[in-house]
């Protein structure tokens, strides 16, 4: 049985932005564009990098690292060098708190933001390997 989970305040999903939430040991983006507000798997598709390190073009998000695109309603690739998928989890709002719906209920703690680092530090390190 599926069951919601807050992510935050509205306050907290900036126009144009992404955040990285671990949801059940997943990590899952959120994005707002506009008034609307997308829940995705933070990981493209075709290299598995963190699509929060990317661009919001829209209702799409682009892989920062191959260009990879996705709808964001979706999951769709939609350009790139990849043509799967990508999850796409349901959100609701209720009064001024964002929740994410997700399949099984979870435990206290296991719904939390995380901050993947500096993204330019990662591409710098990334160059030199």
């Amino acid at each position: 049985m599926s069951s919601y989970h807050p992510l935050g305040r509205l306050s907290e999903f900036p126009n144009g932005a992404m955040r990285t939430f671990s949801v059940g040991g997943r990590d899952v983006a959120v994005a707002r564009v506009d008034d609307r507000f997308f829940a995705f798997a933070d990981e493209c598709s075709h290299r598995r990098e963190y699509l929060t390190d990317g661009f919001l073009e829209g209702c799409r998000v682009a892989c920062a690292y191959h260009e990879a695109v996705f709808d964001l309603a979706t999951g769709a690739a939609v350009a790139g060098p990849t043509i799967e998928a990508i999850a796409v989890y349901a959100l609701r709002v209720t009064g001024d708190a964002l929740e994410i719906e997700w399949p099984e209920q979870l435990a206290a703690g296991a719904v939390r933001a995380v901050d993947h680092g500096d993204k330019n530090e990662r591409l710098e390190r990334e160059q030199i390997i």
